[in-house]
């Protein structure tokens, strides 16, 4: 009897014990368990923050590609605006060159062109000479001066060009001396033009024309000019109207 009493104290303990074995196994796999959790907490942590650092980064990337293409077309277009301002300087040194060669070539075509007035107003009808061989003299003694740049200078030459041809549109009348019969004499001069160049004296007793095929005053009828002269004078200087009037001009030759 005390010996399976003993027996049944031993069984109850050692399940006592293995109960107890258990109870502990239980605690080291709840304790391993909330370990290994929080590890993997732990871990879930550290894969979303770098899983968020990879977006920035891919979001950083992204919008550096885009900031890179946006800089190779505006180099595009900086490098097309480079090329076309380029050109415009190519073509501004050729222009600035071309100026220069023709500030060159101007003075001599200025010094060209007054020759040329001057043997244009010695061929001509022999009208105001002494103005306009003096406005031709001024130009030439002008071709030296410094203060005048090379623009002005064939602007005036230019502005004598204009001024002679429309001697040819206009009629005028002036008092000048010339020689009459032999001896100067103070008369007054008609032009119509190029086309006639008559004079009369002041008491209306002789008359005459410029002859340009003999350079020389060709003596007129007093008689027959003398009231279309004295008319076309009065005509000049707006004292009268214009009318119709009988004049010497010589009839263009046939070609």
């Amino acid at each position: 009897m005390k010996h399976s009493l003993k027996l049944m104290i031993a069984a109850a303990a050692l399940s006592v014990g293995a109960a107890g074995a258990q109870a502990a196994d239980v605690d080291d796999i709840l304790k391993a368990g909330k370990k290994k959790l929080a590890n993997a907490q732990a871990s879930q942590k550290r894969v979303d923050k770098i899983s968020a650092a990879t977006d920035d980064l891919v979001l950083d990337f992204q919008t550096a590609s885009d900031e890179l293409e946006d800089t190779k077309v505006y180099n595009r277009q900086k490098e097309l605006v480079i090329a076309h301002q380029q050109l415009q300087m190519d073509r501004l040194r050729a222009s600035i060159a071309g100026v220069q060669d023709t500030e060159r070539s101007i003075p001599p075509l200025i010094e060209r062109m007054i020759e040329g007035l001057e043997q244009h107003i010695a061929l001509d009808l022999p009208f105001d000479m002494e103005e306009r061989e003096g406005r031709v003299k001024r130009f030439r003694e002008g071709l030296g001066d410094s203060g005048k740049s090379v623009a002005e200078k064939f602007r005036q030459v230019l502005e004598a060009y204009r001024i002679e041809l429309e001697y040819g549109n206009k009629i005028d009348t002036y008092v000048t001396e010339i020689e009459v019969d032999g001896a100067p004499q103070e008369v007054n001069i008609f032009r119509m033009g190029r086309t006639a160049l008559v004079y009369q004296t002041k008491d209306k007793s002789k008359a005459g024309v410029w002859d340009q095929d003999s350079r020389a005053w060709v003596a007129l009828d007093p008689s027959e000019y003398r009231n279309a002269i004295s008319t076309a004078i009065r005509i000049a200087k707006k004292t009268a109207t214009l009318d119709i009037m009988t004049m010497p001009i010589k009839a263009p030759e046939a070609q």
